[in-house]
């Protein structure tokens, strides 16, 4: 019997050739690259060929394009609308940002912009997107918008085959932290629900770069609050992480807000933790 690979299923469309092929180079070691020169064609492989953790597709494309893709794929049912997509494109200025993730993309990356930034993105959605593809095939794991597990998902992940108590014989101590942002109904309702989404997906990403998906499980509750399950050594460590997270993420939104508009709402990143032995 072959063994099923482990690796994350990736695919990529890009209708020109040789950017497909520097594409397909630089991507290398992420997983297993699934290419493809259309939109249409790579809609049909998802929906008849099973597993697949990541899309990573151009946005100008003969046919099909990217943001018809991205909703044409997010309309299928069961966990398969579910899949992160990425649009790797030129055009990424803020009104096209706006089209490409209303429609439902998870973000969108400049292809005059670093691979590895590209490749880090890929890494950290496929983790999560593993997580929910092995435990069960369900529409209600992933959270739609920040594709972080949904609040019931968290407790079903670690009670799964026994995973909690396995996760505490493997770890001595542990921390539970809740993140919030204060006064995020003013984002919405000064800047819109889009860039209050926007927000939402900045903190799920800040979240994934400070508590690894390797080491931690990390959920959206609802709105703008977090619960992460991470092993820590001791208070001051949680302390210290729990700071660093709150440091960045208020940067995050800051410099956000500050790109679209001069005054903004006073934005603070609260966190309460509790350490366990």
């Amino acid at each position: 019997m072959d063994q099923v690979s482990t690796e994350p299923h990736i695919i990529i469309i890009e209708d020109d050739a040789v950017a497909l092929a520097v594409l397909e180079d630089g991507l290398a070691g992420t997983g297993v690259i699934v290419p493809f020169k259309s939109a249409e064609s790579a809609l049909s492989y998802i929906q008849h060929k099973g597993r697949v953790d990541v899309v990573v597709s151009d946005l100008v494309m003969p046919g099909m394009n990217g943001v018809e893709f991205v909703k044409a794929l997010m309309s299928l049912k069961d966990d398969v609308g579910l899949i992160p997509i990425i649009v790797y494109t030129a055009h990424t200025d803020v009104n096209m940002e706006r089209v490409v993730l209303n429609a439902g993309a998870v973000d969108i990356v400049s292809k005059k912009g670093r691979m590895d930034q590209l490749r880090r993105k890929i890494s950290s959605m496929a983790q999560f997107r593993s997580i929910a593809f092995s435990s069960a095939r369900n529409a209600n794991m992933y959270d739609p918008l920040t594709r972080l597990l949904s609040h019931s998902s968290f407790f079903e992940v670690l009670s799964a085959d026994g995973a909690l108590d396995n996760w505490s014989k493997e770890h001595d101590s542990n921390a539970l932290f809740l993140f919030d942002i204060k006064n995020f109904r003013s984002i919405n309702s000064v800047y819109g629900v889009s860039r209050g989404d926007k927000i939402l997906t900045m903190a799920a990403d800040v979240m994934v770069k400070n508590f690894s998906p390797k080491e931690a499980v990390i959920s959206r509750l609802y709105s703008d609050r977090f619960l992460v399950l991470v092993p820590a050594n001791s208070v001051a460590q949680t302390a210290k992480r729990a700071a660093s997270f709150i440091d960045e993420l208020q940067k995050v939104c800051v410099d956000f807000l500050n790109l679209h508009d001069q005054s903004m709402p006073n934005i603070q990143v609260r966190c309460r933790y509790i350490f366990t032995r």
